[in-house]
């Protein structure tokens, strides 16, 4: 089972620097089109990906995420960085919350 969030960003030069920066990583695993894959070697999952990203436009990307995964969370905030966005669970307009819930965590990690 995953989930799927969409990331809203102010500008139209966000998503594609978040984009360049998770291909450039060495949890990258793969690109076809407009879908990027990515892996954490530290979870143990048979899985082929541990989390497929989508470019939708210039300012937005989807993250479907298929757990609990720390160290992904901490790449892809740092991605971010000072980037403006909004994180919409199943990009519903009304269910805004945090990044660390995307990412199947209770807290932001330390």
């Amino acid at each position: 089972m995953s989930y799927e969030y969409r990331l809203a960003f102010v500008d139209n030069l966000s998503a594609q620097s978040v984009i360049d920066f998770l291909t450039s990583s060495g949890l990258y695993i793969r690109g076809c089109g407009n879908f990027i894959y990515l892996k954490e070697p530290s979870v143990e999952s048979e899985a082929p990906y541990d989390m497929r990203i989508i470019q939708e436009r210039s300012n937005s990307i989807w993250l479907e995420v298929g757990l609990r995964s720390p160290g992904l969370y901490s790449l892809f905030s740092t991605a971010i960085g000072d980037h403006q966005y909004v994180c919409l669970e199943d990009g519903n307009p009304n269910d805004e919350v945090p990044l660390h819930e995307a990412f199947r965590l209770k807290q932001i990690p330390s």
